[in-house]
């Protein structure tokens, strides 16, 4: 693969991309695309999971 055929597929999954995250967000099924690094302590919720024995 040349070094203008690389350029091209890469700036066409880019494209790629940025269309599917439009959809996405249009759709309502994502609020947004950015990750979050920074956590709270306060924020911090704690979650109970109880599972009760099944015999099989």
């Amino acid at each position: 693969m040349s070094l203008a055929q690389s350029k091209r597929l890469s700036q066409l999954t880019a494209d790629n991309a940025q269309w599917e995250d439009r959809q996405l967000l249009r759709s309502g099924a994502v609020r947004g695309t950015e990750v979050q690094t920074e956590f709270d302590d306060e924020d911090e919720r704690k979650v109970i999971l109880l599972v009760h024995g099944t015999s099989l």
